[in-house]
């Protein structure tokens, strides 16, 4: 259980189709307390918890910022267009 997500192991596999599992993912709509995990302690559930990840992978923030750079970089060709454009008289 990280934060608001939950994975888990089911008790007995459930059937979707023709694929059958026993994991499951979740997102909690609410944040996690250390009352509400005690509670589920209490109910016989076991809950194991990791710290989240707070470091973000390099691609992701270059990936973040690309469109950004990319809408700068033609913004700066077509002012130099312009410019060019204008030094030699034409409209």
């Amino acid at each position: 259980m990280t934060n608001r997500r939950v994975r888990g192991d089911l008790n007995t596999a459930i059937r979707l189709g023709e694929q059958s599992s026993n994991h499951f993912v979740t997102t909690l709509p609410f944040e996690s307390t250390d009352t509400w995990v005690a509670t589920l302690a209490e109910k016989g559930v076991e809950v194991r918890g990791e710290e989240p990840n707070r470091r973000r992978p390099w691609p992701v923030v270059v990936l973040t910022f690309l469109p950004y750079a990319l809408i700068l970089f033609l913004v700066i060709v077509m002012l130099r267009q312009l410019q060019a454009r204008r030094r030699r008289g034409e409209p």
